[in-house]
């Protein structure tokens, strides 16, 4: 089911456009292993009910809300022993929208927004893009794993109005646990800091860990908690697919729900509600499959560094389905290394787009065929044996 990389060449994916890899890499017809969307088709069910919708012809205007939010509300109770409230749930654009919104309506221009580095991309430029102050917190890389430096995330929250937090963490792959989740719960109420936490990777979790909502803490912690939800990762959906916003704070629904209304943001499509409600619906087994794929094929990457390429580690992933690849060991020159790796025909995201606490790192997306891995494998090690490795002189 997930050796197949689905055919891409009737649809205009963003990781293997042209353009986009032109604007982005300086070259094209690059093997792609940066965007976060999988190489599989979404779900047989899925596809089985666009196709019967769509078949049917009728497009007028529907109401289809209440199934939707029901599945997703089903789907968090099997999956993750977190039973939301139906009146506290809501729908999105997506999940950057939500941030987007929330920024300004829980902020003031030039207050801060405290982020946990290295982050998601996006997060680095929301902050300011709205008019307030980017606030970073570095965590700390020990013995191969990301930890909270609790001592300067407790400093730089009380500089900040709004902390990002982003469970499963985009791009190091540390799944929170309860204790990390309570703690940093305790900083944020103490300072009246609001917790937006984006939970879009919360299905990809590999044994051994725990996804814990942060919405399922205590009634004391989530009062100022936001949590943001999307089955796009889980399901391949990102292009056909919106998103959760869920809270407990009234003043905050409130003002969201009015932010909405005037804006007409409150409403989803019909192929966006049929191809999600029938994911949360129908989607455990296949979701089962794929983490196994996923979670052999995060080993199987580590070996081969480890039996081939030494120098560059993967760090302890817990779960998504994108890798942290360590290759400061090199001692190359990041933006070099960078360069050396698109001359060779891959795209990976680099490391500084994280921030400066990625530099030195390399994010891959492994959401796709074994045969595809081994093809980026093995030109990552062909630039290394070119650049490092190089075979000595004989004579």
């Amino acid at each position: 089911m997930f050796e197949q990389v689905a055919d891409h060449t009737k649809v205009k994916v963003v990781k293997r456009d042209e353009i986009f890899q032109q604007n982005y890499f300086g070259s094209t017809e690059l093997l792609p292993f940066w965007v976060a969307d999988m190489d599989f088709e979404t779900t047989p069910n899925v596809k089985n009910a666009l196709r019967d919708r769509v078949d049917n012809g009728l497009f007028g205007y529907e109401k289809s809300i209440d199934g939707l939010k029901k599945s997703a509300i089903n789907w968090f109770d099997r999956r993750h022993n977190w039973v939301m409230d139906k009146q506290n749930l809501r729908t999105s654009p997506s999940i950057m929208a939500s941030i987007g919104i929330l920024i300004n309506l829980l902020t003031k221009e030039g207050d801060g927004v405290l982020v946990q580095t290295p982050s998601f991309p996006k997060f680095l430029h929301v902050v300011p893009n709205n008019g307030r102050k980017l606030i970073q917190s570095p965590l700390k890389l020990i013995d191969g794993r990301y930890e909270i430096d609790f001592e300067d995330f407790e400093e730089k929250a009380k500089e900040a109005k709004v902390f990002i937090l982003c469970n499963p963490h985009n791009p190091v792959g540390r799944v929170w646990t309860s204790d990390e989740l309570n703690r940093l719960g305790k900083i944020a109420k103490e300072n009246d800091m609001y917790i937006i936490s984006d939970e879009i990777h919360s299905d990809i979790i590999f044994k051994g860990n725990t996804f814990i909502p942060y919405g399922s803490l205590s009634d004391e912690l989530t009062q100022m908690s936001i949590s943001l939800l999307s089955p796009a990762k889980t399901f391949n959906l990102p292009s056909n697919s919106s998103s959760f916003l869920y809270s407990t704070n009234k003043d905050v629904l409130e003002k969201f729900d009015k932010f909405m209304l005037n804006m007409y943001l409150d409403k989803t499509t019909a192929l966006e509600s049929i191809a999600m409600e029938t994911a949360y619906n129908t989607g455990e087994e296949w979701l089962d499959k794929l983490l196994v794929h996923v979670e052999d094929t995060v080993d199987y990457i580590d070996e081969y560094f480890k039996e081939n390429i030494p120098q560059i580690k993967v760090t302890k992933t817990e779960g998504m389905y994108l890798v942290w690849l360590d290759f400061r060991e090199l001692n190359l020159d990041a933006q070099e290394f960078n360069q050396l790796l698109v001359d060779e025909g891959i795209a990976l995201n680099p490391g500084n787009w994280f921030g400066k606490a990625g530099i030195g790192f390399l994010r891959m997306n492994i959401a796709t065929s074994r045969d595809m891995i081994n093809q980026g494998l093995e030109i990552i090690k062909r630039v290394v044996d070119k650049r490092i490795n190089k075979p000595a002189r004989c004579c």
